[in-house]
């Protein structure tokens, strides 16, 4: 994202200094734009505010959402807070202010408006269903979200793409069901009955299951029907390609189904390439500008590294092989199409869903997520929610006659 928001200034401020910081030992320089990433913060919050800079722009503004330990995130947003609260002017900005609950909104707002979001407690108590779940506090659930979303309409400037940019085609999302042989689904089955023994034998003993073998089971199953699924989406791409001539994004999780999903459609003869957590910056803008040039028919993308700061117009479809856990993380993904520069009359989001798996699960529970945090930013109305992880782990147990703690 620095690259892209260097490549934008230089476009429309062609008279100003713009320097990118890449790594902890470059210095700060005296330019009109200093471009840092959040994972730089905090080695080089004090060299940023000696120089005193007068506005602070939080690009992808979540990233601070984190809090409460000293780890690299919370380091990262606690220099960044730091470094803010000494400018005069501060403008964040984010698609996805909340990526799935309530309280990963405090931090913006405590630190736009810390009179009247002073108090974590307090807004946790009001805003986040608090429940006490004999060890500490849980508050990864939504409440008085109505009321939430009228206190912040007076700092937040929230406009949807179809109110502001109507030049923009509207987007559609698709589930298309992958039903699979027997022969297809084995590896699915087998690990799925590994998995549920495992568990029953807990559940015989009497005793407690151990820490995380749920969040456990429920992934080892994602990434098997990953798997399952490339050749699923092969088939389809390729057809896709045939059809229609357009270049298309694919989104995966995991490096190996991006890894096996590219060298299947290089076989296809179709020119491929990718980026993930591997791609260095400069590399990955220059992907993006081959895509935009029509040189590359496949971009094959891990979700997370590639879900903002780029811009894929050249496309209007995006298939995703794998969920996520956080919703907002395929809307951002699927908007690296649905941008302005977009020519086709209709965007597409398309889902390869395996029936009978997972896979069901996940698209249920994340179309659940996704109300919540419309619920807040736009203001509707929505039941309380609590974690996607714990809503998965609720379906299952449901499914399979678990005893539900």
């Amino acid at each position: 994202m620095k690259f892209n928001w260097k490549k934008e200034l230089n476009r429309w401020l062609p008279n100003e200094e713009v320097q990118v910081v890449e790594s902890g030992k470059q210095e700060i320089e005296m330019t009109d734009f200093v471009i840092i990433n959040y994972d730089l913060m905090h080695k080089k919050q004090d060299e940023l505010r000696a120089i005193a800079p007068r506005l602070m722009v939080l690009d992808e503004s979540h990233y601070i959402k984190n809090s409460g330990s000293k780890n690299k995130p919370v380091q990262r947003t606690v220099a960044t807070i730091n470094v803010a609260r000494s400018t005069p002017k501060v403008i964040a900005l984010s698609g996805t202010a909340i990526s799935s609950r309530p309280k990963e909104f405090f931090n913006t707002l405590n630190l736009m408006r810390p009179n009247q979001f002073s108090s974590f407690w307090d807004f946790a108590q009001r805003y986040c269903d608090p429940y006490h779940d004999g060890f500490g506090w849980n508050f990864d659930g939504a409440s008085n979200i109505l009321e939430l979303n009228e206190r912040t309409r007076d700092l937040c400037i929230r406009r949807l793409k179809s109110e502001v940019l109507p030049e923009l085609p509207p987007k559609t999302r698709t589930f298309i069901p992958v039903h699979l042989t027997r022969k297809e689904r084995s590896p699915y089955d087998s690990a799925q009955d590994s998995w549920y023994q495992r568990i029953d034998s807990f559940y015989m003993d009497g005793a407690p299951l151990p820490k995380g073998i749920m969040l456990n089971m429920i992934t080892d199953l994602r990434h098997i029907c990953g798997q399952i699924k490339v050749n699923h989406a092969v088939d389809w791409v390729s057809e896709y390609h045939d059809q229609t001539g357009k270049p298309i994004v694919v989104f995966t999780h995991h490096r190996d189904v991006l890894a096996r999903m590219a060298e299947k459609i290089e076989a296809k003869g179709m020119k491929v390439n990718t980026i993930s957590g591997d791609t260095n910056s400069k590399s990955r803008q220059e992907i993006v500008d081959d895509f935009q040039a029509n040189n590359i028919d496949v971009l094959i993308c891990n979700t997370v590294a590639a879900k903002e700061g780029i811009t894929l117009t050249a496309a209007d479809t995006v298939l995703f092989i794998e969920r996520e856990w956080v919703p907002t993380d395929e809307e951002q993904a699927e908007d690296r199409v649905y941008r302005i520069g977009q020519e086709s009359q209709h965007v597409h989001a398309v889902y390869l869903s395996v029936a009978g798996t997972i896979d069901e699960h996940f698209d249920r529970v994340v179309a659940e997520k996704r109300a919540v945090v419309k619920a807040v930013l736009d203001g509707g109305n929505v039941e309380q929610r609590k974690g996607l992880v714990a809503e998965l782990v609720k379906r299952l147990k449901q499914e399979r006659g678990w005893e539900i703690k």
